[in-house]
């Protein structure tokens, strides 16, 4: 009777769970990410008989989660919008680890209040939650990631490898949790297991033939063993070969970074992080369990601050660990409740029992989002259909802002100007934490016909440069300004050319200024920030 009236809890509230999130995820602004769109590229290149590629003819692995490009492809040849696929298996991603949260955390407390806590955060996390309407692969790899956590923990070792296989395909980090898996059996009290090769052999074959027939594959196509993508955006790996050895320790913890990794923390699960730590410290007939998500969570933050953090909004290096992370909390208030009952007083075990459970049922108020942002107006779609159309000959496009103009412009030749899906400014360039590496002066030797980026700061070498000014017109629309001194976008066009004349016609209200006058709008922008930072320290 017991169990029945359980197992009759636990499905009434995973169903609540995955209905709570699908309402969350309903309420969420439709915005996808610019970098979704560079996956869509590869696969609309790949289904149309071109091969894995950006620029037809060139081999650059300019992405570094080849299962979500091949789902991507799965869902172009069955004629569906990859957007709205891409959005449909973020979702059913999303709630399937809120489902899987929840019942991971009954599995380790068998306590209903755990479990309700766990799948009532995590379904009501905006960061997370938003994560499967931005078209990359975040859910799944969250997925991936929560799923392999709990098989290992149930001692599904052969399972487990097949879904750290599917994690790796999915980002490169992924198969670090087979080398995390293999420290937590080698440590683990379960000699049994431990001891018995056969154990490891199901744990490591699958995972590390995944990698072996990856890297054998991205060799052979490719010409390298790791993704461009990860070259271009290893800025940390290029600073530390030039750094002192004075300078490496500011360098591996750097503040960018680990400001990123706290305002995670702060807008997810607040003060229940400090809960995080507990299974560590007081699970003891499970403490293999509790060091594999402590682990992985901690990978997790390696990955953001080797990374520099990152310029997109949810904070997507680390939403993929926010199950992992929630089931560390409510299962470190269920033993930190059971500590206080054993070893205090009343008095003193209800003061911990309601300080435990205020700090997890205040979580939501740290990770709902009241005020959401609203999609901003963009020109690339418009701009990526004239290229398209453009009579241009031998079109070539240079960009920093890839996606959206690149998958709807799929003819045209574009370099990228941060080096994703190009092997020189990847492997050449200098480093530019959190948006990859630049090199102007060789984007500008291949005489690009058209120019677009959204931030100036790059090119203050530049657009002074008399040659630069010769050569190229800013076209200023209207339209595009967000404010007095900021644009959308900036868009420059080599003078005298077909494309030029295009570009006049399609936008009649543009002018088309020299690009000095594009410099003096990044040095008012730089002069009104300074006043308001000083308005502010008044």
């Amino acid at each position: 009777m017991m169990r029945t009236r359980r197992g009759r809890f636990l499905g009434f509230a995973l169903v609540g769970m995955c209905l709570m999130s699908g309402l969350h995820i309903l309420r969420l602004p439709r915005i996808v990410v610019d970098d979704a769109f560079i996956s869509y590229r590869y696969a609309l290149q790949w289904i149309s008989g071109n091969g894995l590629v950006f620029n037809v003819g060139e081999h650059v692995e300019g992405y570094s989660n080849p299962l979500w490009v091949w789902l991507t492809a799965l869902g172009m040849l069955l004629r569906a919008d990859p957007v709205a696929w891409t959005r449909s298996l973020g979702a059913a991603a999303c709630m399937g680890c809120v489902i899987l949260t929840a019942w991971q955390t009954w599995r380790l407390t068998k306590s209903r209040a755990a479990c309700a806590a766990a799948g009532f955060i995590l379904s009501t996390a905006t960061a997370f939650c938003s994560s499967a309407l931005s078209g990359l692969e975040t859910g799944f790899f969250s997925l991936c990631l929560t799923s392999a956590a709990a098989l290992f923990i149930g001692r599904r070792y052969f399972s487990a490898s097949l879904v750290i296989a599917l994690a790796g395909m999915t980002r490169p980090e992924g198969f670090a949790l087979m080398f995390v898996a293999a420290v937590c059996l080698a440590l683990s009290r379960s000699r049994r297991d431990r001891s018995r090769p056969v154990v490891w052999v199901r744990l490591m074959s699958p995972a590390l033939l995944a990698l072996m027939g990856l890297l054998t594959f991205r060799l052979c196509y490719y010409g390298a063993w790791t993704p461009n993508s990860v070259l271009a955006k290893s800025a940390m790996f290029a600073q530390l070969k030039s750094a002192s050895i004075i300078e490496m320790p500011g360098l591996v913890l750097n503040k960018s970074g680990v400001i990123y990794v706290a305002g995670f923390f702060a807008s997810t699960l607040g003060l229940a992080t400090l809960l995080c730590i507990l299974p560590l410290l007081l699970a003891r007939s499970r403490r293999s369990a509790a060091m594999l998500l402590t682990l992985v969570s901690l990978q997790g933050c390696a990955v953001a601050i080797y990374n520099f953090g990152d310029w997109m909004a949810s904070y997507r290096l680390l939403t993929p660990y926010l199950p992992i992370l929630v089931t560390l909390a409510c299962w470190g208030g269920v033993l930190a409740v059971k500590r206080a009952q054993t070893s205090l007083p009343p008095m003193k075990s209800s003061i911990v029992t309601a300080s435990v459970a205020g700090l997890v049922f205040t979580t939501p108020m740290f990770s709902f989002q009241r005020t959401l942002p609203e999609p901003s107006a963009r020109p690339d779609f418009e701009l990526a259909k004239l290229l398209e159309c453009s009579r241009q000959p031998d079109l070539l496009a240079a960009t920093d802002v890839l996606g959206r103009l690149g998958y709807y412009a799929p003819a045209v030749r574009i370099i990228d100007m941060a080096g994703l899906t190009d092997a020189y400014i990847a492997r050449n360039g200098e480093p530019k934490p959190t948006f990859g590496k630049w090199d102007m002066k060789y984007v500008l030797s291949h005489r690009p016909d058209f120019l677009m980026t959204n931030v100036l700061s790059g090119w203050r070498d530049v657009l002074p440069d008399g040659q630069f000014q010769l050569e190229y017109a800013w076209l200023d629309e209207p339209t595009w300004r967000r404010r007095p001194h900021v644009a959308a976008r900036y868009v420059f066009i080599r003078r005298g050319t077909v494309l030029e004349r295009e570009m006049k016609a399609a936008y009649p209200a543009a002018i088309l200024r020299n690009p000095s006058r594009a410099a003096e709008s990044v040095s008012a922008m730089a002069a009104e920030s300074c006043a308001n930072d000083t308005n502010h320290a008044s």
